[in-house]
């Protein structure tokens, strides 16, 4: 009797600090995991709403040519591919759309299509349609295609892990009076 008394008293003891320490009941039990308790505290709207707010100010640098404010937006690992060529890293994407916005005329927007936030509410994916261009040697430079970009929440913020997008091969357009 005196080892099971033990055993309860134990038992009891181990719970409540657990709970003092802040573990979830649930998970004392083990009848829940980190990702389902996350998961619970997670409003996919409001996730949606943070995401849309960061295109928003995406396509706010996009058009004042802001190379910083874009490459902010991004997870210090972060990865850019674009055009084939693969930027890794937060300084990497600031000196790839300094250089993008040096060509004349640049212009560039996307229209999300769709975001998506994992059940765990610490990854999502924003899924849409991108174009640009600018004014090359032969004339304008337009791109259009589709991008791919996963947000992952870094503390209070979701900032890109990944964008990549996929087009057609660039091509100059050529004026009437060439053709």
């Amino acid at each position: 009797m005196y080892k099971s008394l033990l055993l309860v008293l134990t038992t009891l003891v181990t719970v409540a600090c657990e709970r003092e320490a802040g573990v979830p009941e649930a998970d004392v039990r083990g009848e829940n995991d980190m990702a389902a308790t996350q998961a619970a505290r997670i409003d996919p709207r409001q996730a949606e709403q943070a995401i849309a707010e960061q295109n928003r100010i995406w396509l706010e640098g996009m058009e004042s040519k802001n190379a910083l404010a874009i490459a902010n937006l991004f997870a210090e690992d972060g990865l850019g591919i674009y055009d084939g060529e693969r930027f890794e890293g937060r300084d990497a994407i600031l000196r790839d759309q300094e250089e993008s916005f040096t060509r004349p005329n640049a212009t560039g927007t996307f229209k999300s299509d769709r975001i998506v936030i994992s059940e765990s509410g610490d990854m999502a994916y924003d899924l849409g349609t991108y174009s640009g261009g600018y004014d090359g040697p032969d004339g304008r430079v337009e791109n259009s295609g589709q991008y791919l970009t996963v947000w992952r929440k870094i503390g209070d913020e979701w900032k890109v892990a990944v964008d990549a997008t996929s087009g057609e091969a660039p091509e100059a357009e050529t004026s009437e009076d060439e053709g």
